[in-house]
């Protein structure tokens, strides 16, 4: 879950927008276009560094008064002007300046974006006197480590990581990710793998009555050097793939104290194989115990002495990655990928790999397979390094409940 959360930090913000819209002025003389004409402010940054960024803002001289403020450029700046505006304005910490000011905002993420977002303002009136303004891209430098993150003993689908703190007393928070969600969800900034987290403490809080993002905060919190491995909070990782490992200083009160540190890894690509599988589909018998049915097949593998992954699943659930409600990738590299995450670690994977000669079947299972739904066997190499051969599937459908 906390991979895929989609987070809009601004999410009830957006919502108060609506109700406090009035503020800012629906009224005729607050339009754009009814506003009087004002020249341009003038903004230079004169110092950014990891934590804190100094400049200097001048106001057009026909209108001195303003507010400005410093947002991380997420999509949560995706509104209209005059939402982002009666946002602002809403705010508990919005404040107004008059004439040029030298301002230094501090509490930045190191490398991560942001942007000023301003406008000239009548506090007496409550209403815009200009454009809403929104600077180009800031862009934080990489902050220095604070912590000391050490991965080993790589294979394709696990490693071993130890985070030490730069204070054994220091409470903080790490975790493991897929470095294309740090690319493309997260766009690359270190403020989006922190705005992920809290949005996924608020998710776990909307579950419970009364509770805040900052009851669950507590509960992931660690002190001192932690080793442990991927298998423990990830599961298993995807084979020839690139992840990343984060800790940041974090308190209970849900404050950033100490800037975040990252490592990048691949996992190694498996050898490929060039071996191939038969299956002889057994029979289908209802299970009373199991209120549905079990079915058994033997599988031949060319290669009688490489391992390889085989399950039952729903044949369905293969055919979604192929329709158009899947947004995500549809290769079976990641299909197989998937089905290695049905257990609960890579190691528990390996363990469960057949060699040889083997019948394959849904034994073990608390429930059987349902009357006239089409299932499949999905088989294919696994190794310690991933998967060793392409996908195969051989579907079946099951008889007319008995009784």
């Amino acid at each position: 879950m906390r991979k895929s959360l989609c987070h809009r930090l601004f999410q009830s913000l957006v919502l108060l927008v609506v109700l406090v819209l009035p503020m800012v002025g629906c009224e005729k003389d607050s339009k754009p276009q009814d506003r009087p004409a004002v020249g341009e402010f003038k903004v230079t940054i004169e110092e950014l560094t990891s934590y804190d960024l100094t400049f200097t803002i001048t106001p057009p001289a026909s209108t001195p008064v303003f507010t400005v403020k410093l947002m991380p450029d997420n999509d949560d700046l995706d509104i209209s002007d005059l939402q982002l505006a009666a946002a602002m304005v809403s705010a508990e910490d919005f404040t107004t300046y008059e004439g040029q000011q030298r301002l230094t905002f501090g509490g930045l993420v190191g490398n991560s974006n942001y942007r000023l977002i301003y406008f000239a303002y009548d506090v007496e009136h409550e209403k815009l006197l200009s454009d809403l303004y929104r600077s180009e891209v800031i862009r934080t430098p990489e902050s220095e480590d604070s912590f000391e993150i050490s991965i080993t003993d790589i294979t394709g689908v696990s490693a071993n990581i130890t985070i030490t703190p730069p204070d054994d007393e220091l409470t903080y928070f790490f975790y493991l990710e897929d470095k294309a969600d740090y690319d493309t969800a997260f766009g690359g900034s270190d403020q989006g793998i922190i705005e992920n987290d809290i949005a996924y403490w608020e998710f776990l809080a909307s579950m419970y009555d009364g509770a805040t993002w900052l009851d669950f905060v507590a509960m992931d919190l660690s002190t001192g050097t932690q080793s442990f491995s991927s298998d423990e909070i990830y599961g298993a990782l995807e084979w020839d793939s690139e992840y990343l490992v984060y800790a940041y200083g974090l308190n209970e009160e849900g404050v950033v104290t100490h800037s975040l540190s990252k490592r990048f890894f691949s996992t190694k690509a498996p050898e490929m194989s060039d071996n191939t599988f038969e299956l002889e589909m057994g029979d289908i018998v209802w299970d009373s115990a199991k209120n549905g049915f079990v079915a058994r097949a033997t599988v031949t593998p060319k290669n009688l002495d490489e391992t390889y992954y085989a399950v039952i699943t729903n044949k369905d659930w293969y055919d979604w990655y192929f329709t158009e409600n899947n947004k995500g990738r549809s290769d079976n590299k990641y299909i197989m990928y998937q089905l290695i995450l049905n257990c609960p670690s890579s190691a528990i994977a390996l363990s469960e790999c057949k060699m040889g000669v083997a019948e394959v079947n849904n034994a073990d299972w608390a429930n059987g397979l349902r009357p006239e739904r089409e299932y499949a066997f999905f088989i294919f190499g696994f190794g310690e390094n991933g998967a060793t051969t392409d996908l195969s599937v051989f579907p079946f459908t099951t008889p007319t409940r008995p009784y």
